[in-house]
């Protein structure tokens, strides 16, 4: 009931994966509103379905996979698809849509898909816009058939090097 609440809501799709039981009678699949349920046949388990749709979906940005068990949260990362831990997620679920505070999770560093926020662009563009505090000598020009062609020292000593080598090896 929570998580159709949620898919409403939040305008979100839903799977949801589980182990079937021998023992009962059911379908693969069943369909709620925004929700998609799977039950695994033996000898496939819940977890196995999941890793598949994660390999089939490989790089989706839009997907975020709700687990706390490792080993889905690897494959979800090796196929750089986001996760969440359910823990994390239940704690989403009782925080209303428009009172959510705007931060990442602690999971965020293991997100692949996960993008700096507006302040974090802001800084990362004034380290990049600040000039180095060593300036560099200027180019030397070399004496080629291009008058154009102008070479650093490091690389005026570099081809010298090569040359040397060659010279001695002939």
């Amino acid at each position: 009931m929570a998580l159709s609440a949620y898919s409403r809501h939040s305008d979100t799709s839903i799977e949801i994966y589980y182990d079937g039981d021998p023992q009962i009678e059911h379908p693969d699949r069943q369909r709620r509103v925004g929700m998609d349920i799977f039950f695994s046949r033996r000898p496939q388990k819940a977890d196995d379905l999941i890793m598949r749709a994660l390999e089939q979906r490989h790089g989706a940005r839009w997907l975020r996979v709700v687990t706390s068990d490792r080993e889905i949260q690897r494959f979800a990362a090796r196929h750089k698809i986001a996760f969440t831990s359910a823990q994390v997620f239940a704690d989403e679920m009782e925080t209303p849509l428009n009172t959510r505070p705007h931060y990442k999770s602690i999971e965020a560093e293991f997100d692949p898909h996960w993008t700096p926020d507006d302040n974090e662009v802001d800084e990362l563009e004034r380290a990049f816009q600040q000039q180095p505090r060593s300036e560099l000598p200027p180019p030397i020009r070399t004496r080629e058939s291009d008058p154009n062609v102008v070479l650093k020292k490091s690389e005026v000593d570099e081809w010298e090097k090569l040359f040397e080598k060659k010279t001695k090896t002939d």
